[in-house]
């Protein structure tokens, strides 16, 4: 089952205040589902609707131009690549440059690099291979933090997320979010020639090479439009969905 986003705004509001969600359906989970919804409607309401729709949405109907945002949400990297290589991922790529936002939490920060790099040791989870949007122009590796493992919360924790002053006035902060599974991308900061830009970094050692830098968050200019793309998941509002597991987790 596919389930992605998309952030609209009320009929009568312009384009660029309209948000979409993620489809729902194949890769992605209904907690991931859950959580972008639950953490969207509660920052954009009312001016925003936030919705999901669904992968053959996506390919046929005309959603482009009502749509403010885009976004992808966790769960499993594979069946993306089978519903949106080709049509769908040139439909998505063509959005974005003429002027629309992306968001690819997780699985959709795997999705949204150059190369997928997840668990290539192992029988069971290796998932290796290029991708077709390449926002991120280089290797989504994961998982940052060892322990994965699908249909379970046996891997996840909460590490330490840290936001660099990202304009003059701004001063650097940190923060617990919640993880499970998610990638780190690799030499991040040697592609500011390309747009990228680092949002926030791992704190503590990683399971993984990194290469230059941890970065958890990034964002490029793509066009007119721009990506945020995600290791973590920073639309969980995991202290009261999951309630005491979160001690553990930190």
């Amino acid at each position: 089952m596919f389930s992605s986003m998309l952030v609209t705004r009320s009929p009568a509001l312009p384009r660029s205040a309209r948000l979409k969600s993620p489809p729902k359906g194949n890769g992605t989970t209904s907690e991931s589902v859950w959580h972008c919804l639950h953490s969207l409607r509660r920052l954009l309401s009312p001016n925003f609707a936030v919705s999901t729709v669904t992968a053959n949405a996506v390919l046929k109907e005309p959603w482009m131009s009502t749509c403010a945002l885009f976004v992808l949400p966790g769960g499993a990297d594979l069946p993306y690549c089978r519903t949106f290589n080709g049509a769908g991922n040139r439909k998505i790529a063509q959005y974005v440059r003429q002027g629309g936002s992306f968001i690819g939490f997780c699985a959709g920060g795997y999705y949204g690099s150059k190369q997928c790099e997840f668990e290539p040791e192992s029988l069971a989870l290796a998932v290796v291979g290029s991708r077709e949007l390449a926002f991120f122009p280089g290797t989504c590796r994961g998982a940052a933090f060892a322990g994965f493992q699908y249909a379970s919360e046996s891997g996840a924790r909460a590490p330490v997320l840290a936001v660099p002053a990202l304009v003059d006035g701004e001063e650097a902060f940190s923060f617990r979010c919640y993880f499970n599974g998610g990638g780190v991308f690799v030499d991040a900061e040697k592609f500011r020639d390309h747009g990228v830009e680092v949002l926030a970094n791992y704190e503590g050692e990683l399971d993984v090479d990194g290469g230059e830098g941890k970065a958890a968050v990034i964002y490029r200019k793509i066009g007119e439009g721009g990506v945020v793309l995600t290791g973590p998941h920073p639309e969980y509002f995991f202290l009261r969905f999951f309630g005491g597991l979160a001690a553990d987790w930190c």
